[in-house]
């Protein structure tokens, strides 16, 4: 992660009516990859060159924000096709770096899964392997993403608006993603004040499980768990 920790950290002090899109957020999308890696139930695991390319999308997927959110899949992409970045083409090989561009692409909402294009060879599953990694980005939804002392002196100085408020809010109530087998469980403080990631993580896993259905796989389901905060604060 070291060749992009600069542009990360950068992330992080950017726009503040964003959660967190920089190390915090890298770090929690590439444990939601290593879980769904480990957990989910599939006939045939994941090749050596797929969780490669998993891991590698999480860490570069969200590059592109240090010059702005919007359209930040695209600026992630012209980035790592810069010169700045020739690097890890000579490293990965094309065929694998086409891959990557492709993932970091269709990890947003607004990308149709079905058009991705075609496997670019048998050891890579293209269109499972975005799916997955869609979710594990989409999972990232917990409090760990917002500082709430920051919001706070936001919200005081005026600076944090109310939509974003509200959705910082909803976040803070989510305390950590639980994934087992092919079963999302976001561990929630309060079930209605936490609607709106709820509501997000259903949106996006539509899509997904309809990719999976086509594949023969089974799909994910989502079952919130009301968890009691002190408990978790005092472990």
């Amino acid at each position: 992660m070291v060749f992009v920790t600069p542009l990360l950290n950068r992330v992080s002090q950017g726009t503040p009516e964003f959660t967190d899109h920089g190390i915090i957020h890298t770090n929690n999308v590439l444990n939601n990859v290593c879980n769904l890696i480990r957990e989910y139930p599939i006939p045939e695991k994941f090749t050596e060159d797929e969780r490669f390319l998993l891991v590698l999308a999480a860490i570069t997927h969200d590059i592109g924000c240090v010059v702005g959110r919007d359209n930040h899949d695209e600026k992630s992409v012209k980035m790592l096709q810069s010169s700045h970045f020739k690097f890890l083409l000579e490293t990965i090989g094309d065929l694998n770096f086409r891959a990557l561009i492709k993932i970091i692409k269709w990890h947003r909402k607004k990308h149709d899964l079905e058009a991705i294009g075609q496997d670019p060879c048998d050891e890579i599953r293209l269109k499972l392997i975005a799916s997955i990694f869609r979710l594990a980005d989409a999972c990232d939804m917990s409090g760990s993403r917002i500082k709430r002392l920051v919001m706070d002196i936001l919200i005081k100085e005026k600076q944090l608006p109310a939509k974003s408020e509200s959705i910082w809010k909803a976040h803070l109530q989510v305390e950590k993603i639980k994934i087992t087998h092919n079963k999302i469980q976001p561990q929630v403080y309060n079930l209605e004040l936490s609607n709106y990631c709820i509501a997000e993580l259903t949106k996006e896993l539509e899509p997904i499980n309809q990719v999976l259905t086509e594949l023969g796989l089974p799909q994910f389901t989502l079952e919130p768990a009301v968890i009691d905060s002190v408990i978790i604060e005092d472990t």
